[in-house]
């Protein structure tokens, strides 16, 4: 019982763990896309690239920002 609740604490603490995208080395943004990336405030394509220099499209919105409205800008999330 004491390490099911203990496993159970361990993962509601843990802090999330975001790839980084396998294709922005070099790019002249590469630290700013990381530095959100990690910080959970966007994300790349499930393919596991950014595309850091392509036009973002509506379908693009929700795999940069993830949790975001694409009409109204707002969270999704309570």
């Amino acid at each position: 019982m004491i390490l099911c609740m203990t496993v159970c604490a361990l993962l509601l603490l843990a802090a999330p763990v975001f790839a980084q995208p396998s294709d922005i080395q070099g790019h002249w943004a590469e630290q700013t896309i990381s530095k959100w990336v990690d910080s959970g405030y966007i994300s790349g394509y499930p393919d596991g690239t950014f595309k850091p220099d392509n036009s973002i499209t509506g379908g693009g919105i929700h795999h940069r920002f993830p949790g975001r409205n694409n009409e109204t800008g707002q969270s999704d999330q309570p």
